[in-house]
């Protein structure tokens, strides 16, 4: 049974009505719930244990996927008022890593790089060199050190660069007759 069968199922024995969800389900939602406020019912939902597997890791054989039931109190709409004030502190934010840092930096010399190239005229320009320069300028003065708190969206977008960083670095090992067996070392940086 999923979760949303587990807790319409409840609400139906609970006869319970309104749109329900949990106090950090409210919480994520913009809500808050109004203090005093008891638990409309309570009932076991499946919470995934530690880690997230990708799809990649998963095979077939996994079963459930490292789930398990926990119990859960389930408040209604009408329990809750809307946040007053989103402050910072209440938007989660992510450390980026050491390979997430590395390679974030490492992508803003290489587009130095490219930029100097164009301007001697060894390259064929492309204007869009810039962009990528202050996009990656902007990012790592959010992202400035190993451990840096940023919040989902950047973390998200220097991932991204990094994969890119890593594959050009992968590409150019090839292209060097690096054999692929070592170049697939650039995916370890």
């Amino acid at each position: 049974m999923t979760n949303i069968a587990i807790i319409n199922n409840a609400k139906l024995l609970n006869g319970v009505t309104e749109d329900v969800d949990t106090f950090a389900g409210w919480n994520r939602r913009g809500r808050k719930v109004k203090k005093g406020c008891k638990a409309l019912f309570k009932t076991s939902i499946w919470k995934p244990r530690g880690k997230q597997k990708t799809d990649e890791e998963q095979d077939e054989n996994s079963g459930t996927g490292g789930m398990f039931l926990v119990e859960a109190a389930f408040f209604g709409i009408s329990q809750t008022e809307e946040a007053k004030e989103v402050t910072k502190n209440m938007v989660k934010k992510y450390r980026v890593n050491e390979s997430e840092h590395f390679n974030l930096c490492s992508m803003y010399e290489h587009l130095m790089f490219l930029r100097d190239e164009m301007q001697n005229g060894n390259i064929e320009f492309d204007d869009s060199i810039y962009d990528r320069i202050d996009e990656v300028r902007c990012i790592m003065d959010k992202a400035y050190c190993v451990g840096a708190l940023v919040d989902w969206d950047t973390l998200k977008r220097v991932r991204e660069i990094r994969k890119e960083r890593q594959m050009i670095r992968y590409t150019t090992c090839l292209a060097q007759g690096t054999p692929e067996r070592e170049a697939a070392i650039a995916f370890d940086l």
